[in-house]
């Protein structure tokens, strides 16, 4: 059974934002009651339990139902609601709701922060889950074990809804529709005749798709027979190629054997016509190498070989002495490289080092100019040299380090005397200034004296016509006067006068002083302008001393400078043309020493190379004698070769003509002519069942493509299928025709009973509570009918009454007290029929319009429920009213103890206090 068991509430409303501000609540068993004035905040706490329970804002509230950031005197507040209840299972479940307020373009603006869910498991650790897990406002209703339009509309009623069951029509049928959720099972009958509908039309289409399946099923069964027989036609053709081809494997064999015989045969032939050829040409070698000897040798062929191969080492042994000899030329040549390569690069350094020379030569002049140049400057004499020495550079070097220290010493002298001179001025200037400020801030003082003399004149000048005008006036009154007196008017006239004759003289006084003030200003702006015209002069003769001090500072600086850096490039240059002539000349003489060696190594590898040389030719000759002598033998050896060759040639032709005529020729030929007739028959028959083999193979394969067309391949199993289809969905829509229709009597049934039983709870509520005899008993009255063409069922409520036995609406016929009481007792009702799993029931000002009666009876009510509750579950009240009495009431009938007071603190900040009804004046 859910109950409630805490709140807190923070920056809701008028409850304050900062921590201090909180408002902690425990709620207690059986009645909980919140008192307080109009406007103190009591309502805000339905408002927040219906917000933690299905996060739902007040009727109309936006952006109101938090606290106003401009009262807490800030742009931005957090505010909160936490809530902890038992949930159906009496297991704690607590919400947080926050949310960021905060003021935008001068207007509030808000967004909700994530919400948290606390549960308790079963180890007693608390577990957390954020919104974005889950839906918080779910997680709550399934808590508190009721619907979300129970806990908005009856247990978390707001003040402002109510009176809903006396609502207009529509509205009050939309809340009972959400109530009994009877929107969801329309909702669901729609959905079940649609799906119906859905299924019906399918069964159409299904009949049609068999009927086309039915239809290529046949044509596919017809396709198979054919494919059948073009197989079994097509194997007939094989046997028919097969037994052909036994017949041409032998033939074929024996046309190989013959064709073999014949090859060979022809080989023979070709290799005695070979042989011939080959015999003349070796004929024709003999006679050739018999014509190139000139000396015949006239020993055996192995003394000629022998002696061929005593020359071949005759000859190795010179072309090994030639080798050497042309390595050594190499190498000798190499040498002789190397030693003129090693003189050209002494050579190119003793240039180097020439051109060294001359550059040191060069940079001594250069030091020389510069020399000559800075001696303009310093006074220095010039000796009468081509070159300098170390001691001319080094005497001009320290006259150069005086000139310098001279130079410094005089412009410091210099730089003092100008600063003194400008101190001279500056004091001057600064005298003139002191008397040129005098003189101004007395021409101030003067002229603020001559401004304050004539606004005293022209005050006297207003003065003085006024007084001339009333003058003109009195002499008109004079004249007009015949009943006031006349003494009076004289008296006041001399006064008058009196007081012109002063302000004639304060007059001239002023205009006196001013023209006094006039001439010492006019004299002191002639002092002025000379002042002004001093201290301009002063301060161009100071600006003049500045800048030529200035400016001879830098000169002799400048200078300065320039001759240390001409310093620093004389001594560069005199060092750099020494050190570079000193290893210049080094190096030039260790140059020249270099190359006379280089020339003596160059001149005597070059007689080396001469001679070898000519060793090398004399042993070429030799080797060439040599070689005539070789190529007699080789002659001679070739000669006795190619007769040998020829003898060899004349046993072969004889032999292969021996082999020719013993084999037959023409009787072969004429035996590979028959057997060819016979394989070419063969071969024709063969082609003719190929062919026909070939036409069967491609009906073959067409009318198995045919099969493996979309409209062919698995018709036996999509008909099959579709079969089913039909059958099950056939059978589909006469179970959802049975679905709808016991789902419907379902929801009149369960309508009429929970219909029944509100109004029964009602009747009685109404005759126990209601004080009054004009209404007998109040019911909820329903319609339902069948509307549309889809005869889809709607219920129309309302709330009659019964006067005399005569029911009638009550909605327009009752008064306010009676309107309220039906509501609130059509809400208990619908809590006692509904909230099974809840015991919770808040009620907000539930005396409001009731008489004292009423109200009683009320009390009394509350308490016999609750006992009657308390049976076998627990109900829970929460009262906010400002009506003491009622409260008193209720403490009298043992409900409650304590009660909550709801107030406003100065600063207009609600605030809750627990009360003890004992300790309490008012219930006393």
């Amino acid at each position: 059974m859910s109950k409630l068991v805490r709140l807190g509430i923070l920056g809701i409303r008028s409850f304050g934002p900062s921590e201090d501000d909180c408002q902690m609540i425990k709620f207690f068993d059986p009645v909980t009651v919140f008192v307080g004035q109009n406007g103190s905040g009591k309502t805000t706490i339905i408002e927040c339990l219906r917000y933690a329970a299905t996060n739902t804002m007040p009727p109309g509230a936006k952006d109101g139902f938090f606290h106003y950031p401009k009262l807490s005197h800030t742009d931005k507040i957090k505010s909160q609601v936490k809530l902890q209840v038992l949930d159906a299972n009496e297991k704690s479940v607590t919400v947080t709701r926050s949310t960021i307020c905060e003021m935008k373009k001068g207007k509030p603006s808000f967004h909700s922060l994530d919400g948290v869910i606390t549960r308790v498991n079963e180890k007693g650790e608390k577990v957390n889950i954020n919104s974005r897990c889950t839906d918080i406002s779910a997680e709550m209703i399934d808590a508190f074990g009721v619907s979300q339009p129970i806990l908005n509309y009856v247990i978390f009623c707001h003040q402002d809804d109510s009176c809903w069951p006396l609502g207009e029509g529509k509205q009050l049928k939309m809340r009972f529709d959400e109530i009994f959720a009877a929107t969801r099972y329309i909702k669901a009958l729609e959905i079940i005749t649609k799906i119906k509908k859905e299924k019906a039309t399918k069964v159409k289409l299904l009949e049609g798709e068999i009927k086309y399946l039915r239809q290529n099923k046949e044509k596919a069964r017809q396709v198979r027979e054919e494919l059948s027989n073009t197989e079994l036609k097509r194997d007939t053709a094989r046997d028919s190629v097969r037994s052909i081809q036994a017949k041409l494997d032998p033939l074929r064999n024996q046309l190989e054997e013959i064709n073999e015989k014949l090859h060979q045969l022809a080989l023979i032939k070709n290799d005695v016509a070979a042989a011939d050829a080959e015999l003349r040409q070796v004929d024709r070698a003999v006679q050739e190498s018999r014509r190139a000897i000139k000396n015949e040798f006239h020993g055996s062929t192995e003394e000629l070989k022998r002696a061929l191969a005593a020359f071949r080492e005759e000859v190795a042994e010179f072309e090994g002495q030639q080798k050497k000899l042309e390595e050594k030329v190499a190498l000798l040549s190499k040498e002789h490289r190397q030693a003129n390569q090693e003189k050209e690069r002494v050579m190119i350094d003793m240039a180097k080092w020439e051109k060294e020379k001359e550059q040191s030569v060069r940079s001594m002049k250069q030091r020389d100019e510069l020399i000559a140049k800075s001696a303009r400057i310093t006074g220095y004499s010039m000796p009468e040299k081509t070159i300098l020495d170390d001691s001319d550079v080094q005497e001009f070097c320290s006259l150069l380090k005086q000139f310098l220290v001279q130079s410094e010493t005089r412009a410091n002298q210099l730089r003092a005397e100008m600063e003194e001179k400008e101190r001279q001025v500056q004091n001057e200037l600064d005298e003139t200034k002191k008397k040129k400020i005098q003189l101004e801030e007395k021409l101030k003082m003067n002229k603020r004296t001559a401004a304050a003399n004539s606004g005293q004149l022209s005050e006297t000048r207003r003065e003085l016509d006024r007084i001339r005008n009333a003058n003109d006036e009195l002499d008109e009154m004079k004249k007009k006067i015949v009943r006031f007196d006349e003494q009076r008017e004289e008296l006041e006239l001399k006064a008058g006068l009196e007081k012109r004759t002063r302000l004639e003289e304060k007059q001239k006084e002023l205009l006196a002083e001013n023209e006094r003030i006039g001439k010492e200003m006019e004299q002191d702006e002639q002092q002025v302008a000379p002042l002004q015209q001093l201290i301009a002069e002063k301060s161009r003769e100071k600006e003049s001393l500045v800048q030529r001090k200035e400016k001879a500072w830098e000169e002799a600086r400048d200078m300065r400078t320039r001759v240390r850096e001409e310093a620093k490039v004389i001594a560069k240059y005199h060092e750099q043309a020494k050190t570079l002539l000193q290893s210049s000349e080094a190096e030039l003489m260790s140059a020249k020493q270099k190359l006379a060696v280089k020339q003596a190594d160059a001149a005597r590898l070059q007689e080396e190379v001469i001679r070898v040389q000519d060793e090398l030719a004399r042993l070429k000759e030799n080797a060439a004698q040599k070689q005539i002598r070789e190529r007699e033998l080789r002659d001679n050896m070739l000669f006795r070769s190619k007769q040998e060759e020829r003898s060899a040639l004349e046993k072969k032709v004889e032999s292969l003509r021996a082999k020719l005529e013993n084999e037959n020729w023409e009787r072969i030929r004429r035996e590979e002519e028959q057997k060819k007739k016979e394989q070419q028959r063969l071969l024709s028959d063969q082609a003719s069942e190929n062919g026909r083999l070939g036409e069967l193979e491609r009906a073959i394969l067409r009318l198995n493509a045919d099969l493996s067309s979309d409209v062919y391949r698995d018709v036996e199993h999509n008909y099959h299928k579709m079969t089913v289809e039909l059958t099950t969905t056939d059978i589909a829509v006469d179970d959802l025709q049975k679905y709808h229709r016991a789902l419907d009597q379902a929801i009149m049934q369960y309508h009429s009973q929970k219909m029944e039983e509100i109004n029964v709870i009602l009747r009685d509520l109404w005759r126990t509570i209601y004080q009054g005899n004009d209404i007998e008993k109040i019911e909820i009255k329903y319609d339902d009918d069948e509307v549309g063409t889809s005869r889809k069922r709607t219920y129309n409520y309302r709330v009659v009454m019964s006067r005399s036995g005569i029911p009638m609406d009550m909605r327009g016929r009752c008064s306010a007290g009676q309107r309220v009481l039906a509501s609130l007792l059509i809400r208990l009702a619908l809590a006692e029929t509904f909230c099974l799993n809840c015991a919770i029931m808040t009620l907000d000002e539930p005396t409001t319009n009731l008489d004292r009666e009423n109200i009683q009876a009320l009390a009394q009510s509350l308490h016999d429920l609750v006992e009657k509750r308390r049976e076998y579950h627990t109900l829970q009240l929460v009262v906010i009213t400002h009506d003491e009495d009622f409260v008193n009431l209720l403490s009298k009938n043992d409900m409650m103890e304590q009660f909550y007071r709801v107030s406003k603190d100065p600063g207009g900040t609600s605030k809750i206090t627990l009360e003890d009804i004992r300790n309490t004046d008012m219930f006393k």
